[in-house]
């Protein structure tokens, strides 16, 4: 899969870690203590940040990351597009660890059901993205925003999201059609369970 950012540039290596006399310069000022961004509860789990990570000296870096914030600031409906989409990126995250959670399960159906799902979400977001950003794309000047944009059409008029989407509808109407369910237990003599 193509490796994607938003906020460094990509082609460019080596663009985003500081160097060692910045990292010294920020902990001698005590900026790391300053500039503390509290753990945030994402996904049913607390996840920390270590500040550094993103500071840049790279001008190239800091330029690029400046223009997405004017774009941010000045269309304000692609800042309230992100922040919708990001609980639903944690749901994706979430859909995902408890389908590993439950690897060792023999039957499957829960797995499958958590993929359809899944992919459901997915579908909405690339859908979600398109048409948003789409209608802010002659707004937006940074290179950023616009090269996440030019990817998110690129995935939504591919034929392989397009064969994704009708399968996906197909695939979950037939689910969702299942009214019941029967399990079988097997018991021993003694009525005691002995196999599902």
């Amino acid at each position: 899969m193509e490796k994607i950012s938003i906020v460094n540039i990509i082609d460019k290596p080596g663009n985003n870690p500081p160097n060692n006399s910045c990292i010294n310069a920020f902990k001698e000022l005590e900026m790391d203590q300053i500039l503390h961004i509290k753990p945030v509860q994402m996904s049913g789990k607390m996840i920390s940040y270590n500040i550094m990570d993103y500071f840049s000296t790279d001008i190239d870096t800091i330029n690029h990351r400046l223009d997405i914030f004017d774009d941010l600031l000045n269309v304000s409906d692609i800042y309230k597009l992100f922040v919708e989409i990001l609980p639903v990126l944690c749901e994706i995250a979430d859909i995902s660890r408890e389908k590993d959670i439950n690897k060792e399960e023999d039957y499957n159906f829960l797995q499958y059901f958590y993929y359809i799902i899944k992919l459901e979400l997915y579908i909405d977001c690339i859908i979600k993205l398109y048409d948003r950003l789409t209608k802010v794309k002659d707004k937006v000047k940074s290179k950023g925003i616009t090269g996440f944009t030019d990817y998110i059409i690129n995935i939504y008029e591919s034929e392989e999201f397009k064969k994704l989407r009708k399968d996906i509808a197909e695939l979950s109407s037939n689910i969702k059609n299942i009214k019941s369910i029967t399990i079988g237990i097997n018991l021993d003599n003694e009525m005691r369970l002995e196999d599902l």
